[in-house]
Parts: C-alpha cells; structure tokens; sequence
C-alpha cells in the first residue's frame, strides 16, 4: 500500500516549469504526512513540528501553511486535501479540533500566538510523542460505530434556551436558538450547520460578531462573523447566511443531542439595531454522516426562534424602591425622654426596600420627606438612616426634608437590602403630633457597577410610605398582641335564630411619661364603647348593625381600680382583652347582606395628667383588623 501511495504521487504529472519552489514544498510534506499516516511512524521534529513564527488563517499559502497541515495530519486530524501550503476550510476545521483538544480558546481556527506557542513548545520537548496517525482525537462525543447501516435523521427546535430571552449588547456566547438532532438505525456524526441570519447585515456587522454550537458548555464550532464568513444569497431579498464545519459531534444510535446556537454581541449595538431579531435554521440546514457513510440531512422544514437585543445588561440597570412588608406599624409613641421629659431619639418611622436588577446598584445619595401634622409641640429634628439597628448616616431634617450624602450603600445584582428611617423626636407634649416619613425613587441617586448613573424613570421606579407615629410626652402605649373573630347564633323575638360575630382584642397597655386612667365599662367614658369599633363588608366600612355590645374586664392586677375606673401607674404594662359582638340584622330586623364581615378597633379613650385623650391611630389600618366571617 505504502508503495502504491507513493507511486501515484511520484507519478502524478508536475511541470518543472510551472510548479513553484513552495508548490513542490507542499507535495513533498504532503507525501510525508501521507507516509507517515499510513505506516504508523512519528514524522521528524523538522517535518511534524516545525518552527512557526508568523500567524496564518483563512487565505494564507506558504510553506508554513504545509508544515503547519503535515502536523495536524501527523497528529491525526484530517486534512483530505492533504498538505497543499493553501489554508482553505478544510485546514481552519483541523486547527479547531487541535485547538478545542489542546485546550486553546477561542478555538476558532486562527492559528495565532497562542497556537504557535503551543506547537513550537512541543518541538523543544525532547521525546514528545505525537497522537498516533489516524486515531482519533479524544475529544468528547467524536467516537462513531461505523456499522454500515444508512441511518434517518431528525432535526428540530429544541425547547431550550427557548423563547423571550434578552440578549445584551456585550454579551458573550448569549444563548440564542437551540438545535435537537435524533439518530435512528445508527450513529450519526454532524458535521456542518447552516444558520440564516435574516435579510439585514447589520446582525453580523452591528450587532454579533462571533457565533457558537455549544454542547453543554462544550465548544462544538466557531465562527467570527464577517464578510468573508457570511454568504451572502441572492433571492427576494437577498439573505445572509453561515456555515459552520468541522462539528465532529457524534449522536448516538436512538438518541438526541442538543446543540445550542449562541452569539457573542458587539459592546455597543446601536438604537436602530435594538430589538427583535430571528435565526432560522433552514431546510436541509444540518448535514450528518452515518454509519454507512452517506449524508443524512434535516430539518425537512425549516424552524426559527427571535430573541430580543437590548443595551447592555449594566446600562439596564434597575432599581426598585417599596415599602417593607414589616415596616413599622401606626403606633402612639411618647417622648418622655431628656431632662424635660419631652424627647425620645431614633423613632423609627419607615422600612425601605432597595431592590437592585441587572446589575449592582450604588446608592451615593438619598433625600427623605419627614412630615409632621397635628397640633402637638413634638417635632422631628434628625433623621437617621439604619442598616437594622446600626446608625449608616443621619441629617437634619430642614423644610420637611432631610438628605443623605456621601453613601456608599451597595446593593448587589438580584437581591434587596431593607434600610429603616427614623427621626429624633424633640418638644413633645400633651397634644397629639402625628409623624410620618416618606421617600421616592426620585429623591435616590444611584450607580451602576460602571460608575454611570441609574435615570430616574423606567430604571429608577417606586416609592415608600409610613404610617403614622402619634406622639405625646404623656400616654398609654398600645401593642396589638392578638385579635380573632368568629360566628354563633343568637336567638330573637320572633322564635328565629339569626348569626352573630364575636371580634376579640388582646392589647398590652402601657404607661409612659405619667400615670393613665380608663373608665370601667359601666363610666360615662368607658375605655372601650360600641363606637371604638367598625364593622366591614366584602372590605368596605358599613352602617353598625342593630343590635352590639361591648364587653372588657378591669384587670385583676397591675392596676389601682377606684369605683368606675382604673389607674395605670407611670412604666406599668397590663394585657386586657375586649370583645365587640353585633347581630346580623339591619334595624328593620331584616337580615343583613349576605358577604364576608369583620371588625376594626378604631378608638381606645383614656386620661392622662394633660387631660382627656383618645387613640385613634388605627383607623383604617388594616393590622388593626380582624379576619373575616360570612354573614347571616
């Protein structure tokens, strides 16, 4: 066989005067390689593994373009040509194996630095020893039964990565179209994929510049995009399409590979370029070889996914302002702190979420709005910005407004910190001064991770609200530790039985600043009264019913009780449970509407050493409501 080779190569008609020095130093590394494959011999340093030192790539043709093919040949990546100095496809195909094999990225077929390097160390490595000529090299899913059997392929759109995908300008291997190719009656080997790119050459001039098939994570082919890699078609219109070779992914006999279809986006895409685009896979775009050496070819039809171009990922950063869902509760707060018991400082007023999308987010500063209404001398003076119960920044509050500067709160991609604002509370009295807070997006200045600033507006969006804080320097501070509601019967006058509710409230009391007194429930001014509570229909505030009643107990201790009263002492706490129960029944004695009812305490009346004084901070708060039940 060796003697047959050689003689139709010696044979083979070469004019003198027509071959050049570098032809005939093409057909002699050629004939080497050949020897060399067929006889099982490691070719010489000088022949396999030659110097290289300048880069070759597609339309290069040199001796360094032979050397460069006897040693893919030696190394057993095949070169059918065979060693011919002209650096055509079926070279840039073996460099990719080599490349992707030797761990060399981008293993794109550019014999550059990288690869030189690679090469010319192996030829300063005494006693290295090449791949056996003709064995395949051990790249992953390249190993085919070549059973002589003609095989049937399938190709269709495999469901990932799948649709409604944002793809970002300086995105690299964005996952855009994936690829499913079934093998039946034996092994398949792709080997070439054609992509159509659409009508419009600005997705590989503008917009990508590199495309992948990836298995896995595992490089299948590459290809940059330019025009002298993208054919353009002629038809009406004219379309742009790519092929790329070399694939060499192996589907096994009744199995189905995917190959994802992914691109590397330019860093900046212009405008006009933004938006939807489409990769088609076309009708016999996917050629395979099976086990009986024939071309098996898919999709029958073609299929096609669009994906959506968008700024890059850093300039689309967002960030999201909320309130907290365990932002602190309307409450009576009493200052009855300082020398002139009239001060309490870090009031918490409002809990804020910062959620950061896309990218992290840098908060430079941050203005909040601290509101006072009422007649109360109490007033907000400092404004403190808490990481939970550490202080990060404070100022003064001026006008209603009070501004962080100089943050560096950084809020990492995809996740939300919560920060508390509280407030310095000064001059408070026997008068009620209702304290809020409040911020928006607006009133934040944040970074992305470049330093640019996130824009008020679709990027920068929300807003936080507290509730209200009811300070005094005198009073009972209440805390809701339980509430509950349930439905009986009762029966009437007329022999029917009609349903009731029954809501109960558990309230731990406490007095601050002084002692606090409350009617009993038989005073002209009881603690609690039919009008301390609402009724509430499918949500709504209606009419009180017919027919209520009110019912609570002096607690047993803790308390110094008089004949319809009872004295909370300054710094003592009670529990006392109060439970409102009403009818369903208008006073007509009709039934009530049919719906889902439930009971909000709205007041609590009480007398401190500044007077008479009622809490109202509830109203219309729903944590001061019950559940509901269907009535009648």
């Amino acid at each position: 066989m060796i003697a047959i080779a050689l003689v139709a190569v010696v044979l083979a008609p070469v004019s003198a005067g027509a071959a050049t020095m570098a032809e005939l130093q093409a057909m002699i590394a050629s004939l080497q390689a050949q020897l060399s494959a067929m006889s099982g011999d490691s070719m010489s340093d000088s022949q396999a593994l030659a110097k290289f030192n300048t880069d070759l790539t597609m339309g290069s043709k040199n001796s360094d373009v032979s050397a460069l093919q006897a040693f893919l040949i030696s190394k057993g990546y095949a070169i059918p040509a065979g060693a011919t100095g002209y650096f055509g496809g079926q070279t840039r195909s073996a460099v990719m194996a080599w490349q992707s094999a030797a761990g060399i990225t981008p293993a794109v077929g550019y014999f550059g630095p990288k690869s030189r390097a690679a090469v010319n160390a192996m030829s300063m490595t005494p006693g290295a020893t090449p791949t056996t000529p003709g064995t395949t090299p051990t790249t992953p899913g390249t190993t085919m039964n070549n059973n002589g059997v003609e095989g049937i392929i399938t190709v269709d759109l495999n469901p990932t990565p799948g649709s409604g995908l944002t793809i970002y300008e300086g995105g690299s291997k964005q996952n855009f179209i994936g690829i499913r190719v079934k093998a039946q009656q034996s092994d398949l080997r792709v080997e070439r994929i054609k992509l159509d790119l659409g009508i419009d050459s600005n997705i590989y001039t503008k917009v990508f510049n590199t495309v992948y098939l990836l298995d896995g994570s595992r490089v299948l082919a590459s290809m940059p995009l330019n025009t002298s890699t993208v054919t353009r078609e002629t038809g009406t219109p004219d379309r742009f399409t790519v092929t790329l070779t070399g694939i060499n992914l192996v589907v096994p006999k009744d199995t189905t590979k995917a190959i994802t279809v992914a691109f590397d986006v330019n860093s900046t895409v212009r405008l006009a370029d933004l938006g939807s685009k489409t990769v088609i896979v076309p009708a016999q775009g996917v050629r395979a070889i099976d086990g009986a050496g024939i071309d098996q070819y898919g999709p029958t039809l073609q299929f096609s996914l669009s994906q959506t171009i968008a700024t890059s990922l850093i300039d689309s950063a967002q960030l999201q302002v909320s309130t907290n869902s365990n932002t602190v509760k309307a409450a009576e707060v009493v200052a009855a702190d300082g020398s002139a018991n009239n001060e309490k400082d870090k009031v918490a007023l409002l809990s804020v979420d910062l959620y950061a999308q896309k990218d992290n987010a840098l908060i430079r500063t941050w203005s909040v709005g601290v509101s006072k209404t009422g007649t109360g001398a109490a007033v907000p003076t400092t404004a403190w910005l808490m990481d939970g119960s550490t202080p990060v920044s404070s100022a003064a509050i001026s006008n209603g407004t009070a501004t962080f500067s100089n943050l560096s709160l950084s809020i990492p991609k995809d996740s939300t910190k919560t920060y508390t604002i509280a407030a310095d509370i000064r001059s408070a009295n026997g008068t009620a001064a209702i304290i809020t807070a409040t911020t928006t997006a607006s009133q934040i200045s944040g970074e992305n991770s470049l330093g640019s600033t996130i824009a008020a507006g679709s990027n920068l969006t929300g807003s936080a609200t507290g509730q209200s804080q009811v300070v005094r320097n005198v009073g009972p501070v209440f805390t809701l530790t339980s509430k509950s509601i349930t439905k009986g019967t009762t029966s009437q006058s007329n022999n029917t039985s009609t349903s009731t509710a029954s809501a109960t409230f558990t309230l731990n009391v406490q007095a601050v600043g002084g002692d606090i007194l409350f009617g009993a429930a038989g005073s002209s001014t009881p603690m609690f009264n039919n009008a301390s509570f609402a009724t509430f229909l499918n949500g709504t505030a209606t009419v009180l019913l017919v027919s209520s009643s009110t019912a609570y107990d002096v607690p047993s201790s803790g308390v110094v009780t008089s004949n319809l009263s009872f004295t909370l002492q300054r710094n003592n706490s009670v529990s006392i449970p109060v439970t409102f129960l009403f009818e369903g029944k208008l006073a007509s004695g009709a039934n009530v509407s049919t719906g889902t009812y439930g009971v909000g305490l709205q007041s609590i009346n009480w007398v401190s050493s500044n007077g008479a004084g009622s809490s109202t901070f509830m109203v219309g708060n729903t944590d001061w409501r019950t559940s509901t039940v269907t009535l009648p």
